[in-house]
């Protein structure tokens, strides 16, 4: 056995939470390595002992560490398993990290009603204008379901 592997990661995954369990993998194994409990080159357990220890399918982690290695957070080498990025301070210089931050809430809401698109954020009044009258007349025409025969 590696004497660098990281054998118990400080994770807990909360079920009742709407966010993924991937995501909520990802977002903790993103916050250890940015409160320096992972360092760069440390070894990460395999997916089957980290699902093992959580009681979760092993594509739930498969599907974390896959999304932190494209994010440039892992390295995962076939036959040596999946590490912290050794160039991870070229990558993601000291601060960048993504912090686990709440959802963002939008001050106002949007009408969905069919038919009745939203042009708050349009703010030329010809524009809107020439959208209210769009969509007042939508011009229905009796075409081919499979499209233009000259386009097939």
């Amino acid at each position: 056995m590696r004497s660098d592997l990281v054998v118990d990661l400080p994770v807990t995954l909360d079920r009742t939470d709407d966010t993924a369990l991937p995501q909520q993998l990802a977002q903790q194994i993103r916050a250890l390595i940015g409160r320096g409990v992972l360092n760069p080159g440390d070894q990460l357990p395999s997916g089957r002992a980290l699902a093992g220890e959580l009681s979760v399918a092993r594509g739930t982690v498969v599907t974390a560490y896959e999304e932190l290695c494209a994010e440039g957070y892992l390295v995962a080498r076939h036959g040596s398993g999946t590490m912290v990025n050794p160039n991870l301070a070229h990558l993601h210089p000291q601060g960048t990290t993504t912090p686990l931050r709440a959802p963002v809430r939008h001050s106002h809401l949007v009408k969905l009603t069919p038919g009745a698109p939203d042009t708050s954020d349009l703010a030329d009044p010809s524009w809107r204008a020439a959208w209210r009258q769009a969509a007042a007349h939508p011009g229905i025409t009796n075409t081919d379901p499979l499209g233009l025969p000259e386009l097939r």
